[in-house]
């Protein structure tokens, strides 16, 4: 990855976690499944294998998202204008009058457009079970994380600035109405130009590009042959010390009180 994708990535994934409380899948029209297991680097998630390669099952549902659009847009430095089919409007330097649009326009690097309409979710439903499952794994690393819920989407659109004068014009198709809302911006949309920006996806599905991944740590669990697992053993190797020390202490408290006697 070149360095200035690198920038780009980092920008948009952190965005996105701060905005949405969702990992963004990167690259963004890539796919990732539930059950999935991996390491983020950097944020962005790769993948390692499935449960079902340790071994370990798991339940799941698959229902429409609550909210039904997941729809986000940077704090600052966006500006979102809309223009029905008919309408005239001088912002727009390439969607004519009988088309309708949105025009997006950047006042600083990196900000962030993110729209896709009427997703579902699947999650992982027994996540206690789970735990006891990968409790019992003997080459589970520390690192690994499980995807435990997808957002699965017919359509997104995700624009993403590089300066402060990047500018992104929509032209929605005839059977579209791209309506006032950042919902709009994916089902029947296209990109009718664009400058300065370093995300630019606009596309249909299915599409995975949002999730969340957890972490299962084994730490002060045995083995089945009663043996301390590593990270128990790291544990308490870390409190020896301490103990050690706390018994050095000990003979000082002793010669002081035989001090105060004479």
């Amino acid at each position: 990855m070149a360095k200035d994708e690198e920038g780009a990535a980092g920008q948009y994934l952190q965005g996105v976690l701060r905005g949405m409380r969702y990992r963004a899948t990167w690259p963004p029209n890539g796919t990732i499944r539930l059950g999935s297991v991996g390491i983020l680097v950097g944020g962005v998630f790769q993948l390692r294998g499935k449960l079902s390669d340790f071994g370990v099952s798991f339940q799941s549902e698959r229902a429409t998202a609550e909210k039904g659009n997941f729809v986000f847009q940077s704090n600052s430095g966006v500006k979102v204008t809309y223009k029905a089919a008919g309408d005239t409007s001088d912002l727009f330097q390439v969607v004519g009058k009988g088309s309708a649009g949105a025009l997006v326009e950047f006042s600083r690097a990196g900000a962030i457009v993110f729209s896709a309409p009427s997703c579902t979710i699947s999650r992982i439903t027994n996540i206690r079970a789970l735990e006891k499952q990968l409790s019992k794994v003997s080459d589970w690393r520390r690192r690994y994380v499980v995807v435990t819920e997808v957002v699965h989407a017919k359509t997104v659109t995700i624009l993403a600035s590089s300066s402060n004068a990047s500018r992104v014009e929509l032209r929605a198709s005839a059977d579209a109405p791209i309506g006032a809302s950042l919902a709009g911006l994916s089902s029947g949309v296209k990109t009718a130009s664009s400058s300065d920006v370093s995300i630019e996806i606009v596309a249909s599905g299915p599409l995975t590009p949002l999730y969340k991944a957890e972490q299962f740590r084994r730490s002060l669990l045995r083995s089945g042959d009663g043996q301390m697992r590593p990270a128990a053993k790291k544990a308490a190797a870390k409190k020896a010390p301490a103990k050690k020390a706390a018994a050095k202490k000990a003979p000082a408290k002793k010669a002081v009180k035989r001090a105060a006697k004479r």
